[in-house]
């Protein structure tokens, strides 16, 4: 006996089953019968709408799905946000008249250290002659610093404990645009805030530092969080919250961060020397066009040489004034901070080739950097 295959059964509208898709069907019925090819387009189109109205309803309401995701993602701050809270302090500081502390700041740090080094901004301690730093579980403890960079804005202290929860800071990889992240710390002295929002930019200098590379982001900082960590969805440090956005500028909702592989680099060095030494040019530094030494901003500029310090490894090597620099260190250079940083990173009396142009030739020649000096930028005058 031959087998027989059952046939899908018809679909046949009912109003009461599918209204949408029945004027969907009716429309394009229409569309079918009519014999003028204007009509037809216009009437098949607006069935062919009709019809697939249910599925973008269903696409733009929240799904179940979507509500788990949105459940899981709070989940996940709230695992974070607890995971990191001992190891973010708020950080009190007072200067004292006649012998009495008075109130003068507060701001936020980072457990650096099991054995209590805490890491925060220099501006926080900044002229401070007592320092109090609370723990989430409202124990308070004296500080004292161990050393402070201003041309970055880090300061590391310490505290008198031992066994404290140190976070990890993620130098790599670095944060990507549109990454999550959450902010914690003391704003305008509500301690352990948590905010959340997304890193919303990269590599963005403010004239704050000598020495920047920001992180910026949405989630919001306020007075306070300086010092403050930022941090990603595993807990890790990405980077320590400095500065926040001038409103009377404009700004809204900007915040910013010094990145985690710079803070891992100066504190470690600030807290084995109580200062940081970098590798020093000598060279007064701009913007440029690449035929000139005129400043421009946009597509083509370059790293120009607006003068040369006196005795400085950069004079010492036959640099001049105008010079474009290319290359350092066989690094291209494509903006001031990043030739600032690459200099800084750099070991004093390292040999160094740079490469540049000048009155349109492209050189290079060799520079033993020097040890940069503090202040460079109030020393002698330059040429």
């Amino acid at each position: 006996m031959n087998k027989l295959t059952r046939t899908p059964r018809a679909r046949v509208w009912s109003p009461r089953a599918d209204p949408v898709a029945g004027v969907g069907a009716a429309v394009r019925g229409a569309a079918a019968a009519t014999r003028r090819p204007f009509i037809a387009c216009a009437l098949g189109a607006a069935g062919l709408l009709v019809a697939a109205a249910p599925a973008l309803v269903r696409a733009i309401a929240p799904g179940p799905g979507d509500l788990d995701l949105a459940r899981a993602v709070s989940r996940t701050y709230q695992d974070v946000s607890a995971l990191v809270a001992p190891g973010v302090v708020s950080i009190a500081t007072f200067e004292t008249r006649g012998g009495l502390p008075l109130p003068r700041s507060q701001g936020s740090g980072v457990v650096f250290r099991a054995d209590g080094v805490i890491v925060t901004n220099a501006h926080v301690v900044a002229g401070a002659d007592v320092l109090e730093v609370t723990f989430v579980d409202g124990t308070s403890v004296r500080a004292e610093v161990i050393g402070t960079d201003e041309e970055s804005d880090l300061a590391v202290l310490r505290v008198p404990l031992q066994g404290l929860l140190a976070l990890t800071f993620r130098a790599e990889p670095a944060p990507r645009v549109g990454e999550a992240v959450l902010a914690v710390g003391n704003p305008l002295g509500l301690g352990h805030t948590v905010t959340a929002g997304i890193v919303s930019g990269l590599g963005r200098a403010l004239g704050i530092a000598t020495y920047e590379d920001f992180l910026q982001t949405d989630a919001s900082i306020h007075p306070g969080n300086s010092g403050g960590p930022l941090v990603d969805l595993e807990g890790r440090v990405v980077g320590i919250n400095t500065a926040v956005s001038d409103r009377a500028r404009g700004g809204q909702g900007l915040g910013f961060a010094i990145p985690a592989r710079m803070v891992q680099a100066i504190a470690a060095e600030l807290e084995a020397h109580g200062s940081v030494t970098r590798g020093y040019l000598g060279v007064q530094l701009a913007m440029v066009d690449a035929k000139g030494s005129v400043p421009r901003i946009g597509p083509g500029e370059h790293v120009g040489v607006e003068s040369v310090y006196r005795g400085s490894p950069a004079e010492l090597a036959g640099m001049r004034a105008g010079d474009i620099i290319l290359a350092f260190g066989g690094v291209d250079v494509r903006s001031v901070s990043d030739l600032l940083g690459i200099v800084a990173r750099a070991k004093p009396n390292a040999v160094i080739e740079v490469r540049f142009r000048r009155s349109g030739e492209e050189r290079s020649l060799p520079v033993v950097l020097g040890v940069r000096p503090p202040r460079v930028a109030e020393r002698a005058p330059a040429r």
